[in-house]
């Protein structure tokens, strides 16, 4: 819901990639599921860099702290490469997206959410949202690993009744000077 990250680029994320100082994170991998998975490229073969909200900063570094008390009871360290959702003690695993899916759900199910919602439900609202609140499209564009911004206008702009009324009022306020 943060990055507008594909679950894929998720499951490939490792903590070399989450700079806590910038409050940046760097997706540059995939992991993709064919009857087993496997590590690759992100889908339009696009590394990007995306500004993490304060909140979401937090929680990585709340997650981060877990896996490494994880990976001490379990008498490991993290590895060099370790992955940010991953099932093993020292991190070394990365999660299947489809394991994504599965914990997503179960986490709806407990917060009483519908199971109508789902994962890349998140991607959508986040771009909505974005275009909604006047953030230009080519920046909605990078942020969720679109190679063209077109490809943004085309899936994700969708009429909006908010924005229609907000623009009657940029009408009445500019044009009509009310």
């Amino acid at each position: 819901a943060d990055t507008g990250a594909r679950r894929g680029e998720l499951c490939a994320l490792r903590w070399s990639k989450v700079n806590f100082k910038t409050g940046k994170v760097r997706f540059d991998r995939s992991i993709g599921e064919d009857g087993g998975a496997y590590e690759k490229d992100t889908k339009n073969h696009q590394h990007r860099v995306v500004t993490l909200s304060p909140q979401a900063l937090e929680v990585l570094r709340r997650h981060r702290a877990a896996m490494a008390e994880r990976a001490l009871a379990c008498g490991v360290g993290l590895t060099e490469g370790a992955f940010v959702f991953s099932g093993s003690a020292d991190g070394s695993a990365h999660w299947w997206p489809s394991n994504l899916d599965t914990s997503f759900r179960r986490l709806c199910r407990k917060a009483g959410i519908p199971d109508t919602v789902k994962l890349h439900g998140l991607r959508h609202t986040q771009v909505s949202e974005l275009l909604d609140a006047g953030v230009p499209v080519r920046t909605v564009s990078g942020r969720v690993g679109h190679r063209n911004p077109s490809t943004t206008t085309n899936i994700y702009s969708h009429w909006i009744p908010e924005s229609d009324e907000r623009a009657a009022e940029v009408v009445s306020a500019r044009i009509w000077r009310d």
